[in-house]
């Protein structure tokens, strides 16, 4: 049996994990942060560290997509060929086309205009 003193500080320790913890509810989640469903860091490190396109059937798109370039990066540094370089990354007409505010169709056609002037 533990003595007065002993177990005040016992129950201290304990109200303060539990506060603590109460406190760590509240506040940010690392998981809100992931990226790909598995990656928690910036796109260089995911870049780095992705398997890339490997085509392994077990790996759900998500993941494999995590290491490609966000729509945002794409469109700042390809100019008129942004539309084709996204699509050669996966993304789906409709994605690329709420990226740039417009319908899915009109994507298609530009896409398809690129394609034949290569």
């Amino acid at each position: 049996m533990l003595g007065g003193g002993e177990e005040k500080a016992i129950g201290d320790k304990s109200t303060a994990a539990i506060s603590g913890v109460r406190q760590g509810r509240n506040g940010a989640r690392p998981w809100d942060d992931l990226k790909g469903q598995i990656y928690l860091g910036s796109e260089a490190f995911i870049e780095k560290h992705a398997c890339g396109k490997k085509a392994v059937k077990e790996i759900p798109r998500a993941q494999l997509r995590a290491a490609t370039p966000s729509l945002q990066r794409i469109f700042a540094k390809s100019g008129e060929k942004a539309i084709a370089e996204a699509y050669a990354h996966g993304y789906r007409l409709n994605e690329i086309a709420a990226h740039l505010d417009v319908h899915y169709a009109t994507v298609s056609c530009r896409l398809k205009r690129i394609e034949e002037a290569n």
